[in-house]
């Protein structure tokens, strides 16, 4: 699916030419929650891009992303197991929360501390195909957002946050946007809402043309998604719809309708939405950790309100999947769908080798029979 939308847009060597030069490639890692739910990038993608750019001759390949502020004490990207997948490939990860910041003045006078490796790299943006209950969808531009280093995404929230992340195209400047929707989220996203499968995969050279097909692919009118406006007028092209040419299939052949984000209660508030920041990994998280820890309903209440919208103890870990032997058909799904290949058909059965294991679940979301589960 990766190589078709490639070849749809010419090839990756056209945009960029130095094989030597730095590519980041940004995936969605913004929390621990893994791609099956919607929430974070499917590693099959990831492989295949870094796949395809070795290939090619890239040598120096990264792979970087800077979760949410709320998930600044969670190691997501070793909770993800990306390490592990990415030292098979010889590609470096890299956390851009804790990269060195380079003090950037938004068109909004907001300044925040962008990552140097994303300013100094040709970045490929791959997002992910998901809603949000504050910026409507969460997309290419969007995705930007993880390469504001650490606490200053609070900055682009809390100070115009659609005029703020229109802005982030014109400095990131993404060589390569690719959006992945093979099971996209749908309803209270970004992180709470529900998996939509769409098997639907956008490449584009334009961070905001492939954001306005997507949300139109979404059921969503892109121009009334604001921070896209804000893109579209810092931009200098006119991004009117006889200007974006559609390859593969049409946008009414691919449209999938995506439950709408709609904020609840106190949600969009904007006292709430600070002390929201506050509390997601800023001064209060101590506190307000020990207190929905210790209530049950506290912490439902908190949700039920919009003041937060997921689980701010990250403790628990992710399970190894297991293999119900009854119901497994040794079709084999599993094994093509693992990233890792920690899987393989051995007696008529499947059979999972741990120590390859990463733990990412591809193998549960693709079984047929459902014959693997947590």
């Amino acid at each position: 699916m990766l190589n078709e939308a490639l070849d749809l847009i010419g090839n990756i060597q056209t945009l960029i030419p130095d094989r030597q030069e730095k590519v980041l490639i940004k995936p969605n890692f913004g929390c621990h929650k893994m791609a099956f739910t919607g929430a974070t990038t499917d590693l099959r993608v990831l492989v295949a891009l870094i796949k395809r750019l070795k290939k090619e001759g890239y040598s120096n390949v990264v792979v970087g992303d800077g979760g949410m502020a709320g998930y600044l004490k969670v190691d997501i990207l070793n909770y993800l197991g990306v390490p592990a997948l990415c030292r098979k490939y010889n590609v470096t990860v890299l956390d851009l929360n804790r990269d060195e910041g380079v003090l950037t003045e938004l068109p909004t006078g907001c300044k925040v501390k962008v990552s140097k490796t994303a300013l100094e790299s040709k970045v490929i943006d791959l997002a992910k195909l998901k809603t949000h209950v504050l910026a409507t969808v969460t997309l290419g531009t969007k995705n930007l957002l993880g390469c504001v280093v650490g606490s200053d995404k609070r900055e682009i929230h809390l100070k115009g946050l659609h005029e703020n992340l229109g802005s982030l195209p014109s400095i990131i400047k993404p060589k390569l946007t690719i959006i992945e929707g093979i099971v996209g989220m749908e309803g209270r996203g970004p992180v709470g809402g529900k998996p939509k499968e769409s098997n639907i995969l956008i490449a584009s050279a334009d961070v905001v043309a492939a954001d306005l097909v997507a949300s139109k692919l979404m059921g969503f009118d892109p121009f009334q998604v604001t921070h896209l406006n804000h893109a579209i007028r810092i931009s200098t092209l006119p991004y009117d719809w006889k200007d974006i040419q559609v390859k593969g299939k049409s946008i009414a052949e691919a449209l999938v309708h995506f439950e709408p984000a709609v904020p609840i209660n106190l949600e969009a508030n904007p006292f709430m939405n600070r002390l929201k920041h506050m509390i997601r990994g800023g001064p209060l998280h101590p506190i307000a950790t020990t207190l929905l820890s210790s209530s049950s309903a506290v912490s439902s209440l908190v949700k039920r309100l919009g003041i937060l919208q997921e689980e701010i103890n990250y403790q628990s870990s992710v399970g190894f999947p297991s293999i119900n032997k009854a119901l497994c058909k040794a079709c084999g799904t599993c094994v093509n769908s693992c990233p890792a290949n920690a899987l393989s058909i051995a007696g008529g059965r499947a059979e999972l080798l741990e120590a390859k294991c990463l733990r990412c679940h591809c193998c549960v979301e693709t079984c047929p029979t459902n014959a693997i589960a947590l």
